[in-house]
This record gives structure tokens, sequence and C-alpha cells, in this order.
């Protein structure tokens, strides 16, 4: 479809609490750490920068992983989460994807007041009503076509409709999902080899299957083959379960990707790296003998 150009801008006003302020970016610390408030604060540039959204594809997500170096199963997770938190909103539209929040559209139409003429904007992308658009925002049709606000709360019926079996729709899809979620989770627990922290655990587990990246069983063959690989090479130093799934550990231990380690070999009975053999009583009576220069054997 037709990506309509709109008007960025060269900064955005940014809240000196912003660490403090939202309890969704506290969470997003804890959970993600300094890299998942990067790609937060990498994203909010692009989307001012382009207006008061993106396109979100391929090329997009290619960019991050170029310019932070952050990895896509990490991506993808941080992804989830801010949906989750409605720190950001994806809209479909067509067979883009485009990403937006109501915050950033308020932001925006504030610091385009001061270019004094008419921004148009994108229905299809525009998430605030009337009362909440300004006067400068004129909102557009795909044909391209003015429209005026008001005439946005004449469908507000049949949309309500609509919402209303989406909302329910999305519910029923969820459940299903926290179903599939819980009962993974436990084969996932159960086969894991450090049982820590299960909450935190937990929350990151269904974090990643509902970004997409991973399924229940290629989650549950990664805690069977870590599992086996601590036990081969006998370490003390084991991943806690959420750090093993959160900082995204567990790809090298999926299917297709997991090389089973070799055992070790028993290193407690060597000198220098050299094996040691036994002797026998006689043997070690002539060796005995031979250092003294007395020959003969010694009799039991």
């Amino acid at each position: 479809m037709a990506r309509q150009k709109n008007d960025g801008l060269g900064y955005f006003p940014f809240d000196t609490d912003f660490f403090y302020a939202d309890r969704r970016i506290k969470a997003l610390r804890a959970r993600f750490g300094s890299d998942g408030v990067l790609l937060y604060i990498y994203l909010l540039t692009e989307i001012y920068r382009n207006g008061y959204y993106i396109w979100y594809d391929r090329d997009c997500e290619d960019g991050i992983v170029s310019e932070l170096g952050l990895t896509e199963g990490f991506i993808k997770q941080a992804m989830a989460f801010f949906a989750d938190r409605s720190l950001l909103i994806s809209i479909l539209v067509g067979t883009d994807t485009a990403i937006t929040s109501p915050g950033i559209q308020k932001r925006y139409q504030e610091a385009v007041k001061r270019l004094k003429r008419d921004v148009y904007v994108d229905e299809a992308l525009w998430l605030l009503e009337e009362r909440e658009t300004a006067t400068c925002i004129k909102v557009t049709r795909k044909d391209g076509k003015s429209e005026k606000n008001s005439s946005k709360s004449g469908g507000n019926g049949d949309k309500s409709e609509k919402n209303a079996i989406k909302e329910k729709k999305e519910k029923e899809r969820k459940g299903k999902e926290n179903i599939d979620a819980a009962t993974g989770f436990e084969a996932f627990w159960e086969a894991y080899p450090k049982k820590v922290r299960r909450q935190e655990a937990e929350t990151a587990y269904c974090d990643l299957l509902l970004s997409g990246a991973v399924t229940p069983e290629e989650l549950h063959a990664a805690a069977v083959n870590y599992a086996e690989t601590c036990g081969i090479e006998g370490t003390d130093k084991i991943y806690h379960p959420h750090n093993f799934l959160a900082k995204c550990a567990f790809e090298d231990y999926l299917p297709g990707r997991y090389k089973r380690p070799e055992k070790q070999t028993d290193t407690k009975n060597r000198f220098c790296n050299f094996p040691q053999r036994k002797h026998s009583r006689e043997e070690l009576a002539e060796l005995e003998a031979a250092l003294l220069g007395i020959g003969g054997s010694v009799k039991e």
C-alpha cells in the first residue's frame, strides 16, 4: 500500500523523571536491563524522526540488530513486552505493521503546533479521539481526501461493536495461550537443572511464547539439553532459569543448534598430564631394591 509522508520532528520532549514516574519503565529495566531501555528510546527517536509512527518490518528489525547489537530473540521478547504493557501499539494496515501509541501521538501533536499550519495524518494510524485531537491535525482517509474530525464519531456504534467482538476473540486467544504456557512451563521447569525464582522464570517463559520466537516444545528441549550439558561438564555455575530465558541463553541449546559436549576425562589421578599406572607388590619390591642397590626381592 502507498505510505503517507509524515512531518518528522527534529527533537521531542523527554521527561526528566522518565526512569521513575512510569511503573512500566521500572518493569522494563527490571526485566531487560539497560538494553531494554535503550531499545525503547531508540524506537521513540525513530518514530518521532518519521512523525508519529514507523513501519515495523524485517528491515526495521535488521536495523536494530545492526545499530544496537541486540539479538533477534531479545528484540522479539522486548517488543512483546512493549505491546503487553501498551508502551507501543501495533497497527496492521493491509500486510504492513506500524507501531505507535496514544502517548506518542499526543506528544507529537503538541510538538507540531509550533509549525502554525495543518498537519495531515492517516485515519488508519491515528489513535486519538476527536476530543483529544488538536485542530491543526487533519485526519485523512485512504483516498487522501481530508476528513473533518467530527466525522470520526459517526461510526462509533459499529466501531464499538467490532471492538467488542475483537476483544472477546482476543481474550479467548489469550486464554488458550495461557493454558498452553502453563502446561509447557511445567515441563520446562521439571527438566531445568536449577529451580529458583520460579515466578520470574514463568513470566520470562510466557513473554517468549507471546513473542512467537519459540515454541513450548523448543524451550523444553533447550532445558533438557542444558541439563545434559551441566551434568557432563559438572559445572557449579548454572544459569538461573529466568536469565536462561530472558537473556536468550537458551538459543544455544535449541534443537538444531545444540552440540553435546564430550565427557570430561578423570584428572584426579594424573600428574603433569601423565596417567599413573598401578604396580604389584613384587614390582614395587624390585624397584625399591634396585634403588637401594641390594638386588633381589622382598618376601612377605
